[in-house]
Protein backbone atom coordinates (compact mmCIF):
# COMPACT_ATOMS: atom_id res chain seq x y z
CA UNK A 1 0.00 0.00 0.00
CA UNK A 2 0.89 3.48 -0.85
CA UNK A 3 0.64 6.41 1.32
CA UNK A 4 1.33 10.25 0.44
CA UNK A 5 1.54 13.49 1.75
CA UNK A 6 -0.54 16.07 -0.29
CA UNK A 7 -0.36 19.72 -0.25
CA UNK A 8 -3.85 22.04 -1.26
CA UNK A 9 -2.80 25.20 -2.11
CA UNK A 10 -5.13 27.99 -2.34
CA UNK A 11 -4.79 30.33 -5.24
CA UNK A 12 -5.75 33.44 -4.63
CA UNK A 13 -3.55 34.07 -1.07
CA UNK A 14 -0.62 31.33 -1.74
CA UNK A 15 -2.16 29.49 1.91
CA UNK A 16 -1.70 25.64 1.91
CA UNK A 17 -2.97 22.79 3.39
CA UNK A 18 -0.97 19.37 4.25
CA UNK A 19 -2.59 16.11 4.50
CA UNK A 20 -1.40 12.62 4.75
CA UNK A 21 -3.58 10.07 3.23
CA UNK A 22 -3.47 6.17 2.03
CA UNK A 23 -5.91 7.37 -1.06
CA UNK A 24 -5.40 10.89 -2.33
CA UNK A 25 -7.87 10.37 -5.18
CA UNK A 26 -10.86 9.69 -2.08
CA UNK A 27 -9.18 12.84 -0.05
CA UNK A 28 -9.68 15.27 -2.91
CA UNK A 29 -13.11 14.29 -3.68
CA UNK A 30 -13.66 14.81 0.12
CA UNK A 31 -11.85 18.39 0.19
CA UNK A 32 -13.54 19.40 -3.44
CA UNK A 33 -16.67 18.99 -1.42
CA UNK A 34 -16.26 21.90 1.18
CA UNK A 35 -14.96 24.65 0.03
CA UNK A 36 -14.90 26.24 -4.01
CA UNK A 37 -12.10 23.45 -5.52
CA UNK A 38 -11.66 25.81 -8.55
CA UNK A 39 -9.62 28.55 -6.16
CA UNK A 40 -6.99 25.58 -5.25
CA UNK A 41 -4.66 23.61 -6.52
CA UNK A 42 -3.94 19.82 -5.40
CA UNK A 43 -0.45 18.06 -5.55
CA UNK A 44 1.19 14.77 -4.37
CA UNK A 45 4.54 15.72 -2.60
CA UNK A 46 5.88 12.12 -1.52
CA UNK A 47 4.72 8.70 -1.32
CA UNK A 48 5.92 6.76 1.56
CA UNK A 49 5.72 2.72 2.74
CA UNK A 50 3.94 2.64 6.11
CA UNK A 51 1.74 5.31 7.89
CA UNK A 52 4.75 5.33 10.40
CA UNK A 53 7.03 7.28 7.70
CA UNK A 54 4.01 8.96 6.55
CA UNK A 55 2.89 10.29 10.14
CA UNK A 56 7.06 11.46 10.35
CA UNK A 57 6.87 13.04 6.85
CA UNK A 58 3.55 14.98 7.61
CA UNK A 59 5.25 17.01 10.21
CA UNK A 60 8.59 17.59 8.15
CA UNK A 61 6.12 18.97 5.31
CA UNK A 62 4.20 21.26 7.61
CA UNK A 63 7.01 22.52 9.10
CA UNK A 64 8.70 23.09 5.36
CA UNK A 65 5.38 24.90 3.87
CA UNK A 66 4.89 26.38 7.57
CA UNK A 67 1.46 25.66 6.89
CA UNK A 68 0.69 25.55 10.95
CA UNK A 69 1.67 29.28 11.51
CA UNK A 70 0.82 30.75 8.02
CA UNK A 71 -1.46 27.78 6.37
CA UNK A 72 -4.87 26.11 7.49
CA UNK A 73 -3.32 23.35 9.30
CA UNK A 74 -4.80 23.02 12.13
CA UNK A 75 -2.18 21.34 14.14
CA UNK A 76 1.96 20.34 13.22
CA UNK A 77 1.18 16.90 11.90
CA UNK A 78 1.54 13.48 12.94
CA UNK A 79 -0.77 12.69 15.88
CA UNK A 80 -4.58 12.31 16.20
CA UNK A 81 -4.90 9.56 13.70
CA UNK A 82 -8.64 8.13 13.59
CA UNK A 83 -9.80 5.77 15.67
CA UNK A 84 -10.95 1.70 14.18
CA UNK A 85 -13.42 1.06 16.24
CA UNK A 86 -13.45 -2.55 15.51
CA UNK A 87 -9.95 -3.21 16.93
CA UNK A 88 -9.88 0.38 18.99
CA UNK A 89 -6.43 0.90 18.01
CA UNK A 90 -5.27 4.99 16.86
CA UNK A 91 -1.71 5.21 15.49
CA UNK A 92 -0.21 2.35 17.89
CA UNK A 93 -2.48 3.05 20.77
CA UNK A 94 -4.72 0.71 21.76
CA UNK A 95 -8.22 1.49 23.44
CA UNK A 96 -10.08 -0.39 26.04
CA UNK A 97 -13.78 -0.76 24.64
CA UNK A 98 -15.21 1.27 27.83
CA UNK A 99 -12.39 4.12 26.91
CA UNK A 100 -13.62 3.38 23.01
CA UNK A 101 -17.03 4.28 24.34
CA UNK A 102 -16.30 6.94 26.17
CA UNK A 103 -14.24 8.73 23.59
CA UNK A 104 -17.40 8.27 20.90
CA UNK A 105 -19.93 9.23 23.43
CA UNK A 106 -17.83 13.01 23.40
CA UNK A 107 -17.70 12.90 19.59
CA UNK A 108 -21.20 13.05 19.06
CA UNK A 109 -21.90 15.03 21.93
CA UNK A 110 -19.55 18.09 21.07
CA UNK A 111 -19.51 17.03 17.70
CA UNK A 112 -15.18 17.56 17.78
CA UNK A 113 -13.24 15.35 15.37
CA UNK A 114 -11.30 12.39 16.85
CA UNK A 115 -7.96 15.00 16.27
CA UNK A 116 -9.51 17.58 18.67
CA UNK A 117 -10.59 14.77 21.31
CA UNK A 118 -7.08 13.60 21.60
CA UNK A 119 -5.24 16.60 20.96
CA UNK A 120 -7.43 18.63 23.92
CA UNK A 121 -6.78 15.20 26.03
CA UNK A 122 -2.91 15.29 25.22
CA UNK A 123 -3.14 18.88 26.24
CA UNK A 124 -5.03 18.87 29.43
CA UNK A 125 -2.68 15.64 30.41
CA UNK A 126 0.48 18.01 30.24
CA UNK A 127 -1.26 21.33 31.60
CA UNK A 128 -1.40 18.84 34.74
CA UNK A 129 2.22 18.58 35.16
CA UNK A 130 3.48 21.99 34.25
Amino acid sequence: MSFQIYRITNKKTGKCYIGATNNFKRRKTQHKKRFNHKDYTFKILAKYDSPDELYEAEKYWIWHYNSYKEGYNKTKGGIGRHIDYKSHRTYGIKFDEEIAKKIETIKEATGKTYKEIFLEAIETYLEAFE
